[in-house]
Parts: C-alpha cells; structure tokens; sequence
C-alpha cells in the first residue's frame, strides 16, 4: 500500500517536473532548503492577531477535562 502510494506521489512530481526526494535526514533539513524546494516565502513582522480578542467561556465539561489531565501533559 505504501509503495503505491509512493508510485502515485512520484507520477504527481513528474507531472510538476519537480525531483523529489524519497528521503531527507533531519541533519540535512533547514527552513531554508524547504523554502527553496517549495518554492515559499516568509513574512516576518506582522502580527497574525487582532489587538484584542474576546473571551470564551469554556464548557463545564472542558473545564472538568482539563482539571483531571495528566500533570506529565500540562
């Protein structure tokens, strides 16, 4: 199954003309070169949130959830 699923993900980087790399070890991996191989640009500076954001009050059921997590999770 994973090999067709391979086989259908390199018909679809042929069909780009892009060379994909079956593998990538995690030494190798920077922002930059996943920038350049995905063709993306960065916007740095620019706040992605409003100035101010109203509070929700959660459900007594998450409350109850969050109460009784895990302290290894918090």
């Amino acid at each position: 199954m994973f090999g067709d699923f391979l086989n259908c993900i390199k018909g679809f980087s042929e069909l780009l003309n892009y060379e994909l790399p079956i593998t990538m070890p995690y030494s190798q991996f920077t922002i930059d070169k996943v920038k350049q191989d995905f063709h993306l640009t960065t916007v740095e500076g620019v706040c992605f949130f409003p100035d101010s954001i109203e509070p929700v009050t959660s459900s007594p059921r998450l409350q109850t959830i969050l109460e009784n997590l895990p302290w290894a999770i918090l």
